[in-house]
């Protein structure tokens, strides 16, 4: 029988390359990555290795996104730290619950990566468009999570 992350790692990697070349613009409002790192880390057994696994994924978007180096890094890997800091606290059973967690995470994850970006370039300005887009890209990522995280549990 084939795990669960050998199945959907490929698969939203797949996704966050599609829209990273065919549709750059939803790629604000959308981060399959960021799913995938929410997903693994609500579902994890143990709470202690949670930084490692977003370190992997932030890493491997840094990778082949070309961005300033460490930026996803970071982001995924401070994201999977909170959810392992917050396991006693917070009921990760229920999707909606899941769902309003992926958007609170997404503010801090887009506003870091905005503030990495334009330290790292001084020519890049992080404009009206993203912060236009943030409160959308909140919704969005927490109701896919709230979406796919019951589908994510049945694999």
């Amino acid at each position: 029988m084939v795990s669960a992350p050998l199945i959907a790692l490929p698969l939203f990697l797949a996704a966050d390359l599609l829209l990273m070349m065919l549709f750059p613009g939803l790629r604000l409002l959308v981060d399959p990555l960021f799913l995938l790192v929410i997903g693994f880390s609500v579902r994890a057994r143990s709470s202690r290795s949670l930084w490692l696994l977003g370190f992997g994924l932030g890493l491997l978007k840094d990778l082949y996104t070309g961005t300033a180096f460490g930026a996803w890094t970071f982001t995924f890997t401070a994201a999977a730290w909170m959810i392992g800091a917050t396991r006693r606290m917070v009921e990760w059973e229920d999707p909606a619950l899941v769902g309003v967690w992926a958007a609170i995470l997404t503010l801090p994850v887009w506003l870091f990566h905005g503030f990495w970006m334009t330290t790292a370039d001084p020519f890049v300005r992080w404009g009206d468009g993203q912060w236009a887009s943030l409160p959308a890209a909140m919704a969005v990522q927490g109701l896919l999570t709230a979406w796919i995280f019951p589908r994510m549990q049945k694999v």
